[in-house]
């Protein structure tokens, strides 16, 4: 759609000033555990890898490319960033009149995540990043 060019078009002209890195001990347990139960699983299948367009803004991160871990975007407010923050993803924060109905949406692409969310911070396109 129309509209859909003119949000990529404003969003390749801002410029990402900063990041914040939120740690979630027990989120992070929980991730790291269900990681290491797929690496078992998965042990010696070929996985068909994706690519990611996030994958050189955060360097100091290590993915695991065998189970194909990306940096991804999530698009959301300040709230209910602050609700991940403490307790995970929950697609029962979702609203229920998304265009795909209720659910997680991902992407790589900061356009997209606004169309979707139309999520604003202080007047600023707002999201949450994460490895998925």
């Amino acid at each position: 759609p129309t509209s859909h060019h003119s949000q990529c078009d404003s969003m390749r002209q801002m410029e990402l000033v900063s990041m914040e890195q939120i740690h979630n001990v027990k989120v992070w347990k929980n991730y790291q555990h269900r990681k290491n139960q797929l690496q078992e699983e998965l042990k010696g299948v070929k996985v068909q890898s994706v690519a990611s367009k996030l994958k050189d803004c955060c360097s100091w991160i290590t993915l695991d490319t065998g189970l194909n871990e990306i940096i991804a975007l999530h698009g959301t407010n300040e709230e209910k960033a602050k609700k991940i923050e403490e307790t995970g993803f929950d697609y029962r924060l979702s609203r229920e009149e998304g265009l795909y109905g209720q659910g997680l949406y991902f992407s790589d692409e900061s356009c997209k995540v606004l169309q979707y969310s139309g999520a604003l911070c202080n007047g600023m396109p707002s999201g949450v990043g994460c490895i998925i």
